[in-house]
């Protein structure tokens, strides 16, 4: 590619690639610590924290906002 096109040919993709990791991640990490801070708050004497459970359940539903809200923003 270099050889044909020249050095700008290897970051052709650069602009559209960062706009979608740079949604995405936005989206993710907003979404991710505001669940999260919602299933803290939620945790009570009757509901003891789980660590593992809050951040893997925050992290699932975090990245299936974001995957739906980035595919349907495309």
């Amino acid at each position: 590619m270099v050889l044909t096109n020249g050095i700008t040919s290897v970051f052709r993709g650069l602009g559209p690639t960062l706009l979608r990791y740079v949604s995405f991640s936005a989206i993710y990490w907003s979404s991710y610590e505001q669940i999260k801070r919602q299933f803290s708050t939620a945790a009570t004497a009757t509901i003891p924290k789980n660590d593992f459970a809050t951040n893997f359940t925050s992290g699932a539903t975090a990245g299936v906002i974001a995957a739906c809200r980035r595919d349907n923003a495309v």
